[in-house]
């Protein structure tokens, strides 16, 4: 009788472990968390802390951006595979490409500054045109806080990146 209810519990527990795992039509998927210019323009939207007049013209031009952009930097990519078979001659040709697509991306954004700038403010516009980190966001949890884990010796405890402060 035991036994039974023990592979019983046990057969729970897995079943339980695979629901736990499967996953979820919620939205939460990793495809919601790719590049989605309307959600992005959204969240910048909010950032600026837009009127609806101005959010109503704002994202079109802001998902038009993103969109151009993205086609821009897609064309310059270059794969890692491919980039370790690559010949010297066309490697400095991809090098000069790619200074291209630099100055072809900055006069996209030039061009998208123009039109942004009749309605939106100089701070608004440093916040669309500049790269956003950390700053002033709370780092994941997984980072932790990297100011207290470095001492007054160095990294850490002991002055050793990764050390542990004992030999």
């Amino acid at each position: 009788m035991k036994q039974k209810i023990f592979v019983l519990l046990i057969a729970m527990m897995t079943a339980c472990g695979t629901f736990a795992q499967a996953p979820s039509n919620d939205g939460d998927n990793r495809s919601s968390r790719r590049f989605n210019p309307e959600r992005m323009a959204k969240q910048m939207a909010n950032e600026l802390k837009l009127d609806d007049e101005t959010t109503a013209w704002f994202k079109p031009i802001y998902m038009e951006m993103l969109d151009t952009l993205m086609t821009i930097r897609k064309e310059g990519h270059l794969d890692r595979e491919r980039r370790n078979n690559l010949t010297d001659d066309e490697a400095a040709a991809w090098v000069e490409a790619s200074f291209a697509n630099e100055m072809r991306l900055v006069l996209v954004k030039r061009s998208y500054y123009d039109r942004l700038k009749t309605r939106l403010t100089p701070k608004q516009l440093l916040a669309v045109f500049t790269q956003r980190g950390w700053e002033g966001r709370q780092r994941p949890s997984w980072q932790g806080n990297r100011d207290q884990q470095r001492g007054p010796g160095g990294w850490h405890r002991g002055g050793f990146p990764g050390g542990h402060g004992r030999f």
